[in-house]
């Protein structure tokens, strides 16, 4: 979605930057895991730091992963994803807005990023908050960010993102 972001709405700034470094992140996280499953590089240090650690990293990547039902479950996952950014397409369509793909799968993610990163701002309108100023730096007015977020509410769940 950030590429996407990126080129559509072309207001990135220096994001790039950290977009390297996540990047270059997830990348080490990759390779730490490699090594760790094909007792490589990193499993030696590993062995040869933290002897104890080994029948516990053992046990960990030592288990069997079934391709195809690992597949089918990334394949779920990103369709739930896509219903939760189309409910945020819809919701502008129900506010009487023209609809923004890539503001609702921005404002979608980022939210829903938020709300995972941190326990204590799901109660507090922080959530909220982020979506109105995405929106708003898609073009929506402040008004029409609020409207839309608020139809995403619901009494029962604080928000339905």
């Amino acid at each position: 979605m950030v590429p996407y972001a990126a080129f559509v709405n072309k207001n990135f700034g220096n994001s790039w930057i950290w977009l390297v470094g996540l990047g270059l992140f997830i990348g080490l996280v990759l390779w730490m895991v490699n090594s760790l499953r094909k007792k490589g590089l990193f499993y030696d240090f590993i062995k040869q730091h933290f002897p104890k650690q080994i029948t516990n990293i053992n046990e960990f990547v030592g288990g069997e992963i079934h391709k195809k039902y690992f597949y089918l479950t990334i394949f779920i996952s990103i369709l739930i994803e896509f219903c939760g950014i189309f409910h945020l397409l819809i919701a502008m369509l129900a506010f009487g807005v023209n609809g923004s793909f890539s503001a609702a799968a921005v404002g979608y993610t980022i939210s829903v990023l938020l709300m995972l990163v941190s326990p204590f701002l799901r109660g507090l309108g922080a959530v909220e908050f982020t979506l109105i100023y995405i929106l708003a730096n898609f073009g929506f007015s402040h008004s029409q960010g609020l409207g839309i977020t608020l139809c995403l509410t619901d009494p029962k769940y604080k928000v339905r993102i």
